[in-house]
């Protein structure tokens, strides 16, 4: 067991990817969030008052892409003949480097960004003046938005980062580019798929359903597949994703 894991190598190697992390991501990080700030005081400049619902979607835009460039950042050299062999001959396991590449990128510096979001944006309520900049907290209930539902779309962004985690992984060079086509064109696929069923389906009906009960029951079990697929979609396949870094990592380990 201590082979595959020990709290003080993992301890270390920890400590050694979140002071990575802090100087490779530094840029992205501080360029992000000036934007942030940028589209706020710019709604100070016309007189615009920015309801916390406008600055929330401003907020995940920039969120959403700090967390799919995080991977390649950070561990943008781990597969890389030259770069790579550091990595590969550090001497923890490959379970440990896997934890920690999670918590790095997948939790740690993603929260610093939200939190270091959240202050700001505080700052720039009270710095606004009456009518325009930002006005309302994003938790105020009173603009339809509360802190569960901001968190709970934050923490789905671990989600959408895992295709790209994998992708940092097996791809060499554009990394985040070569990924995001690759999800288009599998998204594509998945579409054309799903509408050719769905064509099928529809026509199929007159032929599957003579009363209204048959009709019901049809689309029960139509909203059961459904929920099979988005339970698919949206669990098991970020699963497999991270189960398939996991084994790439492994492979990347020098004996």
């Amino acid at each position: 067991m201590n082979n595959l894991f020990s709290l003080h190598r993992f301890a270390i190697l920890l400590r050694k990817d979140l002071m990575q992390a802090l100087r490779n991501s530094s840029n992205t990080f501080l360029v992000l969030e000036s934007l942030y700030v940028f589209v706020s005081l710019f709604s100070i400049f016309i007189s615009y008052a920015m309801n916390p619902v406008e600055r929330v979607s401003f907020f995940f835009f920039f969120f959403l892409l700090f967390v799919i460039m995080l991977p390649r950042l950070v561990y943008g050299n781990v597969n890389d003949k030259k770069g790579g062999i550091e990595y590969g001959m550090l001497p923890v396991s490959f379970v440990e480097k896997f934890i920690s590449m999670i918590l790095t990128v997948g939790v740690v510096m993603p929260a610093l960004f939200v939190a270091s979001v959240f202050v700001i944006d505080i700052l720039l309520v009270l710095v606004s003046p009456s009518g325009s900049g930002a006005v309302g907290y994003i938790w105020d209930d009173i603009y339809g938005l509360d802190l569960n539902s901001v968190m709970t779309t934050v923490f789905s962004f671990f989600l959408v980062q895992t295709p790209f985690l994998l992708g940092n992984l097996y791809l060499k060079g554009h990394k985040v580019t070569k990924t995001s086509f690759i999800l288009i064109a599998l998204h594509l696929v998945l579409i054309l798929i799903l509408v050719q069923v769905g064509i099928r389906y529809a026509i199929s009906i007159p032929y599957l359903v003579e009363t209204e009960e048959q009709f019901l029951e049809l689309a029960n079990e139509q909203e059961g597949y459904m929920a099979w697929f988005v339970a698919l979609y949206t669990y098991v396949t970020p699963c497999v994703l991270l189960l398939l870094s996991l084994l790439k990592i492994k492979r990347l380990q020098y004996k």
